[in-house]
């Protein structure tokens, strides 16, 4: 079965089907996730052997198409409306924060991934929850509200007393200690459930690793990524 930000792709190996995919979908290593279905199996001589089954699909709710509206707003030149996502973006933060009677304030600042809007204050932790599932579920309700009011897709980084910046600085750093250990002991390993955001963290911390590739595997909030030794069928 095969849509725009998804594909199955059969071939010899993992590694081979992913590349496969990469290439269908034109997107890099970074911008997907790779479900395994089936490792497959060598054989026997020859006999017997099974392809491997592996589904490609873009990670969250398409990054890729998120970047592809990014870089056409920065090259229609829509600066007004970078300026209208933050200032609609923050109003819409400040009047959830006075519903949930919350006492904190909201600053806007300059990310590599984009602005974010840090919210600082007495309450604020009590926005960020176990794991960080009360701050997903507010960056949720915030954009899609956002997209409400202006009538187009529109999205906004939200994050509490720096919580996502020292969460995805500590994934950063487990992804590379469990590569290091991976690539020595030639074993797969798998780190503990995580997020759509937070896997995204750790495929982009390994993309470039020519010694391990990462897949994501499970359903829900089950669902893990699994650093595997470069090379392993």
């Amino acid at each position: 079965m095969e849509t725009r930000d998804s594909l199955e792709v059969v071939a010899k190996s993992v590694e081979e089907a992913t590349e496969i995919g990469l290439k269908e979908l034109d997107a890099e290593r970074n911008e997907v996730e790779v479900e395994v279905l089936s490792r497959g199996r060598p054989g026997f001589l020859g006999f017997g052997s099974d392809p491997a089954r592996v589904r490609v699909s873009r990670l969250g709710s398409s990054v890729a198409a998120a970047r592809a509206t990014m870089r056409e707003d920065e090259e229609g030149s829509d600066a007004v409306d970078d300026a209208e996502v933050t200032s609609v973006g923050q109003s819409i933060v400040n009047e959830l924060l006075k519903h949930m009677k919350v006492t904190a304030q909201v600053y806007l600042q300059d990310a590599p991934e984009g602005p974010v809007l840090e919210i600082e204050g007495e309450d604020s932790g009590l926005l960020i929850g176990r794991r960080g599932e009360t701050l997903q579920s507010l960056e949720y309700l915030v954009n899609f509200l956002l997209s409400r009011r202006l009538e187009r897709r529109a999205r906004i980084q939200i994050d509490v007393e720096g919580y996502k910046e020292r969460r995805y600085r500590s994934l950063r750093q487990i992804a590379q200690r469990t590569a290091e250990r991976v690539s020595r002991s030639g074993r797969p390993q798998g780190l503990n459930p995580m997020t759509p955001a937070e896997r995204r963290v750790v495929h982009m911390a390994l993309a470039n690793n020519a010694r391990v590739t990462t897949e994501s595997v499970g359903e829900g909030p089950d669902r893990k990524v699994i650093v595997n030794p470069r090379g392993r069928d």
